[in-house]
């Protein structure tokens, strides 16, 4: 751990040493493209999903294809992102030198490097990648990369075959005209974010909404992907001159003196290039604000701002922000949407089962089903279903969990399916609340039947239901033993 991060330092180092002989503006406009181009490739391919699927016999091979060519884009983006953050803060304002090809391929290839070593911090952090490097004689560091291989690569070419699944099932809907709603509040969208967006900002959804209307209007009738604008000419652009300054102050990723150094009120995590929805990242705040000081000019990619304002209106929406980024009336939303959710995605479960032919009971108290109370309380049997014929009970643990992407991400959630407990009893992982549960049924099996009106029954089966690809699926620290793990898509199978 201590060399990895040494080693790290060392190459973020040598990274914005390296920049400091580019001019800012030059190379930043260079990367704006290469993202551009990166993310039409990728929209495009999603877009087309259906179509290629159609045209070819083999649909694994077509579909591994194109999870091969969204692997690479989203390196491509992940880099790129990384850099314009450190260019930024990096690169001489005035000066510089210009960039070309290989400048930007050398730049990508050390931002790639330094995300790619931060993440196996993490894996060694959680034992999921063994505390051993070799250093072959050229320089490169080598790892065992058997969780790479067996957890990770699975798991990400699954999300991306998911996400490709999605996006054909969609093409019929792509085709149509969307419909433009004047006010977010005639769209369906909880009021109660509505309101929370309101405390968390001070302006509207919607007046955030029609400012980025407005750039990309710009963008359109002047031809120009990428443009510069000052602060006065971003602010006349919103409802009012009020709301202008509190969304640009929301959105401008301002130029530090170093990189490195996080301004007041921020910490590492907020920029460190291994995470993602950092606070400071760029899909945070994707107005660019050239000069460090006095002046306030900014870069403008209207593509990459409506992509960062969309994702951090999803991340607000559905409570995926860290607690400790949100106000006070944002986290009582947060709260009310993972429940939600949570709820939601049971209701799925049971209505799904009910359909394949099973008979379902949801959210099911323990101290209901077995009729009598324990020393603690075991929480809820998310849905319950059996088939009388077969004799077949299932107990269903449903997971709509978030999508992890970094290697960190991936070890921290799986970190949560150990089937862990304190020696007390008084902390457990989500695993070890499932197989408590399962553990107590199977002990009162009698009094199950009875709740099930049911005369004998054999074997209580242990599942646990995701709404999409998640890691545990691939892991071998989630025995099937302990349960079996399914996909919404796949709960036929059972």
């Amino acid at each position: 751990m201590s060399f990895l991060r040494t080693l790290v330092d060392q190459l973020l180092i040598d990274l914005t040493d390296h920049l400091k002989h580019f001019e800012r503006k030059a190379l930043l406009n260079a990367l704006l493209i290469n993202y551009e181009s990166a993310s039409h490739s990728r929209d495009w391919w999603h877009k087309t999903a259906a179509a290629m699927l159609a045209l070819r016999e083999n649909k694994t091979e077509v579909m591994e294809g194109m999870s091969r060519h969204e692997f690479k884009l989203n390196g491509t983006l992940q880099s790129t992102r990384n850099l314009i953050e450190m260019v930024l803060c990096e690169a001489p304002l005035n000066g510089g030198n210009m960039p070309g090809e290989l400048d930007l391929a050398l730049m990508l290839a050390q931002s790639a490097q330094i995300f790619h070593l931060s993440g196996w911090s993490g894996l060694i952090h959680w034992d999921l990648l063994e505390p051993e490097l070799e250093i072959q004689p050229l320089g490169d560091v080598h790892a065992h990369h058997h969780f790479m291989d067996t957890v990770i690569e699975p798991f990400s070419k699954a999300s991306s075959e998911y996400r490709y699944a999605s996006s054909a099932n969609k093409y019929a809907k792509s085709l149509r005209g969307a419909t433009i709603l004047e006010n977010s509040s005639d769209s369906g969208v909880s009021p109660f974010f509505l309101d929370a967006w309101l405390q968390e900002f001070g302006v509207s959804l919607d007046e955030y909404r029609r400012f980025v209307d407005a750039l990309e209007n710009y963008g359109i009738e002047h031809h120009q992907m990428i443009f510069t604008f000052s602060r006065a000419e971003l602010i006349a652009l919103a409802d009012n001159s009020n709301a202008g300054m509190i969304i640009v102050e929301s959105l401008e990723l301002v130029a530090r003196p170093e990189w490195r150094t996080p301004p007041k009120g921020y910490s590492w995590k907020d920029i460190a290039p291994s995470r993602f929805k950092r606070r400071l990242g760029l899909l945070r705040r994707p107005l660019i604000r050239l000069e460090k000081n006095g002046g306030a000019t900014y870069l403008i990619n209207p593509a990459l701002v409506r992509e960062g304002f969309s994702s951090m209106v999803g991340n607000y929406y559905d409570g995926s922000y860290a607690d400790d980024h949100l106000g006070p009336a944002m986290r009582r939303y947060a709260g009310m949407a993972r429940e939600r959710d949570g709820a939601d995605f049971n209701k799925r479960v049971a209505s799904r089962m009910e359909q394949l032919g099973w008979k379902v009971d949801r959210e099911v108290r323990l101290t209901k089903a077995l009729q009598k109370g324990f020393n603690r309380d075991y929480g809820d049997i998310d849905v319950l279903a059996w088939n009388g014929n077969s004799g077949r009970i299932l107990i269903i643990e449903c997971k709509d969990l978030q999508f992890k992407k970094t290697y960190g991400e991936i070890a921290e959630q799986l970190s949560d399916y150990r089937g862990w407990a304190s020696t007390d009893g008084k902390k457990r992982d989500s695993l070890r609340k499932h197989l408590d549960r399962m553990e107590i049924l199977r002990e009162h099996i009698g009094e199950l039947a009875n709740y099930l009106g049911l005369g004998t029954i054999g074997n209580i089966e242990s599942h646990l239901v995701f709404s999409h690809p998640v890691p545990m699926m691939f892991s071998t620290t989630l025995c099937k033993s302990m349960a079996a793990t399914h996909t919404y898509d796949s709960l036929a199978c059972v």
